[in-house]
């Protein structure tokens, strides 16, 4: 784990969500180049914070932040792969086998003829395993303040 200062931690997520604000779109993946501090520490910092955070509301708002930095690759460039059909992003790529992959790729090159089909869904594949991997992280990090106030709540 990286050396932090609160302060530092705080101003790294304000500047991610600014970031995020301005550009985010959920059928684009940028590169890495562009966020406000590389992306591990983005996801510590803010990992971090949802720990800490006994506010509900503000941990939500942290975790939705937090399930944009997978769409945010290294090795992407400029301009970020954009106008991306929503269903290839809701669709389970690790469930396709390699002729499955083969269709998508032939869909992607004929209606989305401006991407890379196999550099596309390369970059998606790990943009969806990511953003399941910080999903659940969340999950269990909401499941541990939901055990704690329950441990700390009066009995009846």
């Amino acid at each position: 784990m990286s050396e932090y200062s609160k302060a530092t931690m705080r101003s790294t997520i304000a500047l991610f969500v600014k970031s995020i604000a301005r550009r985010h779109r959920t059928n684009t993946i940028y590169d890495s180049s562009i966020l406000p501090a590389p992306r591990e520490t983005i996801i510590e910092y803010c990992l971090l914070r949802l720990k800490a955070e006994k506010n509900g509301i503000i941990r939500r708002n942290i975790a939705d932040a937090l399930l944009c930095i997978p769409f945010y690759q290294d090795g992407i460039g400029t301009p970020p792969m954009v106008d991306c059909r929503f269903d290839l992003f809701t669709m389970d790529l690790s469930s396709l086998d390699e002729r499955q992959l083969g269709k998508v790729r032939l869909a992607i090159a004929e209606h989305l003829p401006h991407l890379d089909a196999r550099r596309f869904l390369s970059a998606l594949t790990r943009v969806q395993a990511e953003f399941r991997q910080i999903n659940e992280l969340c999950e269990e990090i909401e499941r541990e303040h939901a055990a704690r106030e329950t441990a700390a709540s009066p009995s009846v």
